[in-house]
Parts: structure tokens; C-alpha cells; sequence
């Protein structure tokens, strides 16, 4: 038999199809469940708020991590964030931050800060909040990773 075609792209069509419903369709969400976690905090570099620092929620997945928020520090250098994800199991949430405080390179450092599972919680529940408190960016942690981009 021999297709013209358009009679081939139609059954390439039907073909994908199934697989891209799967992907855009919350075919996860079907399996999985709706998470929520929010970090607070207030950052320094020494004496003064640092300010437009990029901090961000990510969840830690086998292929590609999610990013649930992101924004930049306010002028007085705090922020909150508020992050939802679908996920089968418990989703692995890390703050991260990306500053230049007592950097000499042009590059920012960052910060990864693990999230305690007793901070996620379902959306439409008032969960704890991560509260980091006020943190001095002048600290060089050991995971410090310095020269990525953010």
C-alpha cells in the first residue's frame, strides 16, 4: 500500500499524538500531587541589605530540575517565596541563592540551602514557612560554587 503524503503525515500525527497529551495534559498530576513550600528571609552583605540578589525554589528531578519561584531580593534585601509542583513522591525543594557578595569575579557565587520536609505542605493549606532569618552573605560555605550563572 502507498500512502501520499498527507495520508503519511496524518498517521505520523496520530502516532505522536498520545505522546503529547501525555506531556501538556498534566498526565503527571493524574499520578502525582500538588506541593507547596515557601522560604522568607532577609540577606546582608555585611552591614547592608543586599538587595536584587536572585533567589530562587527549585525541585530536584532525575533529569531536569524545576524551578517553583523565583524573584530578586526587595531593597531591603528581603524576599518570600511561594512555589507549588506535581510530583509522585515527596518533591526534594532547595533554595538557591546567586549573589557577588565579597566576590572578586564577575560571575555570581551561589548558595544551595536544603529545605526541610516539614515546610511542604498541600496548596490550599497554611503550611509553615521557611524562615532562613537575616543571613550575612560575606560567609564562604564549603558548597560555595563560585562563576554560574543565574
Amino acid at each position: 500500500m502507498t500512502y501520499s503524503f498527507g495520508n503519511l503525515e496524518k498517521v505520523h500525527w496520530t502516532v505522536k499524538r498520545p505522546l503529547l497529551l501525555c506531556q501538556t495534559s498534566g498526565f503527571p498530576t493524574a499520578f502525582g500531587k500538588k506541593q507547596r513550600v515557601e522560604v522568607k528571609g532577609k540577606l546582608f552583605c555585611g552591614d547592608k541589605p543586599a538587595s536584587k540578589v536572585t533567589v530562587k525554589i527549585i525541585e530536584r528531578d532525575t533529569i531536569k530540575d524545576d524551578t517553583l519561584a523565583k524573584q530578586e531580593t526587595k531593597e531591603d534585601g528581603s524576599f518570600h517565596l511561594d512555589g507549588t509542583d506535581d510530583e509522585i513522591g515527596t518533591i526534594e525543594p532547595e533554595l538557591k541563592i546567586y549573589h557577588r557578595c565579597n566576590s572578586k569575579h564577575i560571575c555570581k557565587r551561589r548558595w544551595i540551602i536544603k529545605i526541610p520536609d516539614k515546610y511542604i505542605h498541600s496548596p490550599g493549606s497554611t503550611g509553615r514557612i521557611f524562615d532562613i532569618g537575616s543571613v550575612n552573605l560575606e560567609i564562604h560555605l564549603k558548597e560555595d560554587k563560585k562563576c554560574l550563572p543565574a
